[in-house]
């Protein structure tokens, strides 16, 4: 997929491919990932986490249909 935008981070993976499969019913290219980490403390693990991306030109169709609203 070229020209990714990673639009979403999601607690755990069912719930980022959840995400994904609404997209696809609605013909949003999209893909879930293992989000990689960032590191907020160094006393503490890094946050993990599932990204959820699609292409640069359907970030605000995905967004709505994520989100249920127009995004402005």
């Amino acid at each position: 997929m070229t020209d990714l935008v990673w639009i979403k981070t999601f607690p755990d993976e069912a719930a980022a491919q959840r995400a994904c499969a609404l997209l696809r019913e609605h013909g949003v290219e999209c893909i879930a990932a293992e989000d990689p980490g960032k590191v907020t403390y160094v006393s503490l693990p890094p946050m993990r986490g599932y990204r959820l991306g699609v292409r640069a030109d359907d970030v605000r169709a995905a967004l709505e249909l994520i989100w249920g609203q127009p995004v402005h």
